[in-house]
């Protein structure tokens, strides 16, 4: 229930108008919507299915959670196992509220690469996911260094690409079998499937 409201209260009044303490921020948003009209209800619901549908097509199971740089033991790098990271929530969540979806599901994969790499390399956004998670100034920080990184990528191409199945054939294929033909790694949702467009994704 938290976690809903933290995207509530950040969809509704932008992360630019966040003030601490969050629990204060999150109160002010309840009492404002506590009788949310019908119009503003279908907005708010929209845009976290349309967030949570993105995320998922980005990480899969490894949604919210960190991602650590390798090291000589693991020289792959590797997910958190259990914690739950409300900051890469946020962020994440806020971002793709109002994105298109199909504009993002062009650029999926330089976009979960984008993401990996300020979890990984850039410190100035390690520090904001790290400590004084809730602080104005590094939450303002976090949000702007995602924004650009997102807006730059998918400024290259505004464009729809034209299909060449219909969905319903790409629907068919994937339940019947939903590994790569290329790499034979599993696809993790059906809007992974690159399979119906002329110019792939990557």
């Amino acid at each position: 229930v938290e976690l809903v409201l933290r995207f509530a209260a950040l969809f509704h009044a932008s992360y630019l108008n966040y003030t601490s303490p969050m629990h204060r921020f999150l109160n002010k948003d309840m009492i404002k919507y506590e009788n949310i009209n019908e119009e503003d209800e279908k907005e708010l619901v929209a845009a976290f299915r349309n967030a949570v549908q993105i995320i998922k097509s980005l990480f899969g199971r490894h949604a919210f959670r960190r991602f650590y740089k390798g090291n000589r033991k693991n020289p792959d790098g590797m997910w958190e196992a259990t914690t739950f990271s409300a900051s890469i929530y946020d962020v994440v969540m806020y971002s793709f509220a109002r994105a298109d979806k199909q504009s993002v599901y062009r650029h999926l994969d330089e976009i979960r690469e984008a993401f990996l790499y300020r979890m990984t390399a850039d410190d100035a956004f390690i520090e904001t996911i790290e400590r004084g998670t809730s602080n104005k100034v590094m939450i303002t920080r976090r949000f702007d260094i995602w924004r650009r990184q997102l807006e730059e990528i998918l400024s290259t191409s505004n464009q729809k690409n034209p299909r060449c199945f219909p969905h319903e054939l790409k629907t068919q294929l994937f339940e019947q079998n939903n590994t790569c033909g290329i790499c034979n790694q599993r696809i993790q949702t059906i809007d992974d499937a690159a399979l119906d467009h002329i110019e792939q994704y990557w």
